[in-house]
């Protein structure tokens, strides 16, 4: 993995401990010819990857950080649902609610197997 000016991946064990990695920073995409450091990640089987834009975790009342804790907390709330549309769902219903988002939100996850 490295880093191209969005925020690190969250990573949910298969116990639901949620962190966030830390990632070697590179020159952010579409930006130009830049150089890169990857960093490698062990992930045990059941692991879910969570990727997700700046939208869904920076509000204008809230920075990043904060962001991210919702985000971790939001994951491991819901971390023992069994599919990851439903997973995914409940992080959105969490984090952004009924209303309209302030930015654009995606979230994309993917669970490893064995």
């Amino acid at each position: 993995m490295a880093a191209a000016g969005h925020p690190p991946p969250a990573v949910v064990s298969p116990s639901g401990e949620v962190t966030f990695p830390p990632l070697p920073s590179g020159t952010p995409i579409g930006l130009g010819v830049g150089a890169f450091e990857s960093h490698d990640l062990h992930l045990d089987a059941g692991t879910v990857l969570a990727l997700y834009t700046d939208g869904l975790i920076e509000t204008r009342q809230a920075d990043l950080d904060a962001g991210m804790a919702r985000l971790g907390t939001a994951l491991a709330g819901a971390a023992a649902l069994p599919t990851l549309e439903g997973l995914c769902a409940a992080v959105v219903g969490a984090i952004v609610g009924d209303g309209p988002a302030e930015d654009d939100v995606a979230l994309l996850m993917a669970r490893t197997r064995a």
